[in-house]
């Protein structure tokens, strides 16, 4: 027993020294290559010194040596791995690629092998193990950026690492009255823009940036200078470690932590979407202090991002939510109280229109236009969710793996934002007014796109001082196609043009009022109501432009009325049996029924009316395509909790 004892102690001991021996000191001084290697030499060593203690016959055991130097000399002098082959990360696409990036960094650290490529598309990208974590295309990386001229950005992660910075910032610096000695924590180092734009506002004293792998601070200087001020300036601290163990440790408190890890799949990182991480941070937030939370809406699904958002709802007293990427969400939060209203005074600052100078001029109602959602509408759904995720209940950590293997896309927290009807703004009541201006800095974000859209359809039809066609030129193509054929609708009931009239309607409708929510434009309802009441239209009609002027202009008991009635001239509306969906009128077979249901729920949440939520739910629901644990119903059905018997 004792020999035995001996034996797995020396096991264990070896484990360890070579565990940390191998993984800490010399995977990042060898690489993994030459690792392998002296593991291989190693191990073949040590055969060799058993078989000469077995002492079996020489000539079997000169052959045994001989063919061990064999396999070694053929292994080492193996072709050098190609480093854009390992960072390819094809186990997330099952797909090779058919031309080869250009490697501009590779290093295996001591938690990751990072690398730095260049596409044919000149997009400079990081990867952690094969994983795009940061990318930017090679205008931000030019230093002399004026000669270039404005030009929207169309990239994901540049929206992204910037607009995190510069919301969360804003935030942080409102209703401070010195603001010339803020403090900033970063979660997730990256490409560091998002430190570098932190450090443009003269605001904060000191921004400390905690990235666990050194070897990324080393590859993302070939961003440089677009992330200059996190390597020059005195205010930056990097520090190198694990973000729960400096949190953990650290005494410091801040007036902004801003947490941005990569996707939770990846190995250890869903920790930091926990209730207990986000209970440790908040301690270390300062009376005021801001939490700012980056959350990816891909590679996932509508329940763990639920989970993830009921440990913000149950860590934070209260939160907004912006979309600051095509499918990349950003919750500020405090811990204390209410958050104020944003100081967007960073956006008039010169070094800001310095770093910019290659874009289009951000404004404050390019920001505030990217709003989803606030802890008021949030709360009737999150506030009693069953599993908010936890270290004891790590929902994310179990789910996050099969929803990157299954390519999800929390499709229902997404719509939320570019849906052309907003559910958020219209059950918290919050009016999204039309930009007053119709350029556009980041076109890669949706809601941007089409508020400058939004802007030129409505501007164009107010410009209609009559009904002639010739006042229709110089408008946008879509809104003079539309109105000229709205201008002249079938001349009988049984036409069954009505239904293209419809469409047409409908598409015009969708852009005038995507992007806004309460800011209706009356003129063009008004001519649209006026030219269909000259055409002796069907039944349906009148109640299908009532119900979408309600919608758009928060007239929710006419929205309400219009939607009986538009239920009531559809198919299978009498019938008993359940789960019979409901049919539009036979013209308006193609009606996008999860729009109606969305602006029709709404409707009957803010008149109180029971009946229309049974309707939707019993005859429209089943005829949506949308999964069952789709948020956005999910959300309207916890504010339609009471109002019926039949539970949504």
């Amino acid at each position: 027993e004792a020999a035995i004892g001996r034996t797995y102690a020396v096991n264990t001991a070896g484990s360890i020294a070579g565990v940390a021996l191998a993984g800490l000191v010399l995977l990042p001084w060898l690489g993994l290559r030459a690792l392998l290697g002296l593991g291989a030499t190693l191990d073949l060593a040590l055969g060799l010194l058993l078989l000469a203690r077995t002492r079996p016959a020489p000539v079997r055991a000169w052959g045994l040596a001989a063919t061990s130097a064999v396999v070694l000399l053929l292994a080492l002098s193996a072709p050098a791995w190609n480093p854009a082959v390992l960072t390819s990360g094809v186990y997330r696409t099952g797909r090779t690629l058919t031309e080869l990036p250009e490697v501009l960094y590779y290093a295996d650290g001591r938690s990751a092998t990072i690398g730095v490529h260049r596409g044919a598309d000149s997009l400079y990208v990081l990867t952690t193990n094969g994983k795009p974590d940061a990318s930017l295309t090679a205008r931000w990386l030019r230093a002399t950026r004026e000669e270039l001229a404005p030009a929207p950005i169309t990239q994901q992660d540049e929206s992204t690492q910037m607009l995190t910075a510069l919301i969360s910032g804003a935030y942080a610096r409102s209703g401070k009255n010195d603001l010339d000695g803020l403090r900033a924590a970063v979660i997730g180092h990256g490409s560091g823009i998002s430190g570098h734009f932190l450090l443009v506002d003269t605001a904060f004293a000191q921004v400390t940036t905690i990235e666990i792998e050194p070897r990324v601070l080393d590859a993302s200087r070939i961003y440089y200078p677009a992330n200059g001020r996190v390597f020059d300036d005195p205010r930056s601290h990097l520090v190198i470690g694990d973000a729960k163990s400096y949190f953990a440790r650290a005494g410091e408190s801040y007036d902004l932590i801003l947490s941005e890890p990569s996707n939770p799949w990846v190995s250890g990182t869903a920790s930091l979407f926990t209730t207990e991480f986000y209970d440790r941070v908040a301690s270390h937030l300062r009376r005021g202090g801001v939490f700012g939370q980056w959350i990816q809406l891909y590679e996932t699904n509508d329940s763990l991002i639920a989970s993830v958002l009921a440990a913000v709802h149950q860590s934070f007293s209260d939160y907004r939510a912006y979309l600051v990427g095509s499918t990349d969400l950003m919750v500020v939060a405090v811990s204390d109280g209410m958050l104020p209203s944003p100081d967007w005074g960073l956006l008039e600052s010169p070094d800001l229109a310095r770093e910019l100078r290659h874009i289009p001029p951000l404004r404050p109602q390019h920001l505030e236009g990217l709003q989803v959602f606030t802890r008021e509408e949030m709360s009737p759904l999150l506030q009693g969710w069953p599993t908010p995720n936890s270290d004891f209940r790590p929902v994310l950590d179990l789910g996050a793996e099969r929803a990157r293997f299954m390519r999800g896309t929390a499709a229902g927290v997404l719509g939320l934002a570019t849906d052309p009807f907003r559910i958020g703004p219209a059950l918290g009541q919050w009016a999204m007014e039309r930009p007053q201006v119709a350029e556009v800095p980041i076109r890669s974000l949706a809601p941007q796109r089409r508020r400058r859209n939004a802007a030129l359809a409505a501007d164009a039809i107010r410009s209609l001082a009559t009904l002639q066609s010739d006042t229709l030129r110089g408008i946008p193509k879509l809104v003079q196609e539309n109105m000229a054929r709205l201008l002249a609708p079938p001349p009988t009931a049984e036409d069954r043009r009505w239904g293209e009239w419809a469409r047409d309607f409908l598409a015009l409708d969708a852009v005038v009022g995507a992007g806004t929510s309460g800011d209706p434009v009356s003129s063009f309802y008004q001519v649209v109501e006026e030219a269909a009441s000259s055409g002796n239209p069907p039944a349906w009609v009148p109640h299908l432009l009532a119900f979408h002027r309600g919608v758009q202009s928060w007239d929710w008991p006419a929205a309400a009325g219009a939607a009986h009635g538009l239920l009531d001239l559809g198919g299978g509306a009498g019938e008993e049996t359940p789960g019979v969906a409901w049919r539009p009128p036979e013209a308006l077979a193609d009606y996008p029924l999860d729009r109606f249901l969305d602006g029709a729920y709404v409707a009957a949440i803010r008149t109180g009316d029971g009946s229309l939520v049974e309707k939707l739910t019993t005859r429209v629901l089943p005829a949506v395509d949308r999964d069952a644990g789709d948020l956005r119903f999910l959300l309207l059905a916890a504010h339609a909790r009471g109002l019926t018997s039949t539970p949504p």
